[in-house]
């Protein structure tokens, strides 16, 4: 007698179980690699925006712009931080550095309503500018010098801070030492966004000499600026944390 060629229930059954062995085994490669794609694009956006950033201080006398700006003072070669500033993005756009909208200007994985712009270096709540060169000075909103690092600083890069337990982000990327109210407003509004681990566990930041590193800790930050302090940070889970990072003291 000729066999049937439609499956059996107990074939169909051990068709699916299959289906679904292999894809438990398959989807969180997938994922994986879909991460790291993300991952590397990020990188490369933070890579080319470091290149704007310097010829933006090429062009101003070796100074960035601030994470919120901002405007050349009059008489001076630095810069004056607005009633009504513009995020860093803005600056770059309208100034005729980058589009207005750019994907370069944040992270693959982020939901720009949420996520406007990969946060620019402040510090303790308060937002600097930073004249490039061999040392890097640390200039206030007034115009009048606050610190000078002997080497290379965390520019810009992944921040995040915490709404209504969920992750968004701001222009700033604030970088306070563990000893400055850690516990307090840190990871809690846009002036206080941190450094965020976000691409499994690890975060990218752009240098001022125009390296973009891929950290998987904070320990592995080397910033000459706020060097061998304790920093604070968020994690993949969104816990506000702190941890030492690597460097030396500015002056």
């Amino acid at each position: 007698m000729k066999r049937n060629s439609y499956f059996t229930l107990i074939e169909l059954l051990v068709v699916i179980a299959i289906i679904a062995i292999l894809a438990a085994i398959l989807l969180p490669a997938l994922n994986s690699a879909r991460q790291s794609g993300i991952k590397t694009d990020c990188v490369s956006n933070l890579s080319n925006l470091g290149k704007l950033v310097a010829m933006y201080a090429d062009d101003n006398d070796g100074y960035t712009f601030a994470a919120r700006t901002v405007s050349l003072k009059s008489g001076g070669n630095y810069y004056s931080l607005e009633s009504n500033p513009q995020g860093w993005n803005e600056t770059l756009s309208k100034n005729g550095y980058m589009e207005t909208g750019s994907k370069l200007s944040y992270c693959p994985v982020m939901d720009p309503s949420k996520w406007p712009t990969y946060g620019f270096r402040s510090w303790h709540g308060e937002e600097f500018f930073y004249r490039l060169a061999s040392d890097i000075k640390v200039i206030k909103g007034d115009g009048t010098h606050y610190r000078t690092a002997k080497g290379s600083i965390v520019l810009m890069g992944d921040n995040g801070y915490i709404v209504d337990g969920e992750r968004c982000a701001s222009a700033v990327l604030n970088c306070p030492k563990g000893d400055w109210s850690w516990e307090g407003s840190n990871g809690k509004g846009p002036g206080f966004a941190l450094v965020d681990f976000r691409h499994n566990a690890t975060t990218n930041l752009l240098y001022s000499d125009g390296s973009v590193r891929n950290h998987n800790a904070v320990g592995e930050i080397n910033d000459a600026l706020d060097g061998a302090q304790d920093w604070v940070y968020l994690d993949k889970n969104l816990n506000v944390l702190h941890s030492y990072v690597n460097g030396f003291n500015a002056n």
